[in-house]
């Protein structure tokens, strides 16, 4: 979808109209394909206790300005595509909070609620038809590493795809539950390790592996 909504760079600092433009699209999606929506940003928790995503451009201190995980959700569920990935790299504490208008404190525990519908309505429920992989576990923080230049899961992610051993099915494909399975053991390996910390990351939703 990328090659039709902007030209500017793709992964960086993505400004709020691109993402909202890019989820838009997820409902032209042919049924036979597949969709991945790998997010990497911080979560903020509103002053309604809902998840909000700070977009390139946003101002942590203007909800309006940032997009709220709901969104995300609705746009997914509505997608027709075959098989959906939703991948929540959102749990990184904040550089500087004091510039930053919410807490990202809570959000790896409300993105689950928000998920299995708890913060959200029968209609807004996406994990039906998706499956979503989440960095962190409930209580946990999403960990940054310096040496590495990118978050701990991002960068397990990215390895998943070069390590024989995380295609545990001996198939030549890496499946959802295989790539799950996988970050959630280096994730949290590193993390015990370099940090002393428990950083699980974990897959929910009913949609096809």
């Amino acid at each position: 979808l990328s090659r039709i909504d902007t030209t500017e760079d793709q992964t960086q600092d993505t400004k709020l109209t691109v993402m909202k433009t890019r989820l838009d699209d997820l409902k032209d999606v042919p049924p036979g394909e597949s969709v991945v929506v790998y997010l990497s940003t911080h979560g903020m928790v509103d002053g309604t206790g809902e998840v909000q995503l700070v977009a390139g451009d946003s101002d942590p201190y203007q909800v309006k300005t940032m997009l709220p995980l709901q969104a995300v959700l609705a746009a997914l569920r509505q997608c027709p595509a075959r098989n959906k990935l939703l991948v929540l790299d959102v749990m990184q504490p904040a550089p500087h909070p004091l510039e930053v208008g919410g807490t990202p404190d809570g959000v790896a525990d409300l993105i689950r609620m928000e998920i299995e519908g708890e913060h959200s309505s029968e209609s807004t429920r996406a994990n039906q038809d998706v499956l979503i992989l989440v960095a962190c576990s409930p209580g946990q923080t999403g960990l940054f590493s310096e040496s590495l230049g990118q978050s701990v899961f991002g960068h397990f992610f990215r390895q998943a795809f070069f390590d024989p051993s995380s295609d545990t099915g001996r198939d030549g494909a890496l499946s959802a539950k295989e790539l799950a399975a996988y970050v959630a053991d280096k994730v949290d390996r590193w993390a015990m390790q370099f940090r002393g910390a428990r950083q699980r990351p974990y897959l929910l939703g009913d949609g096809p592996d």
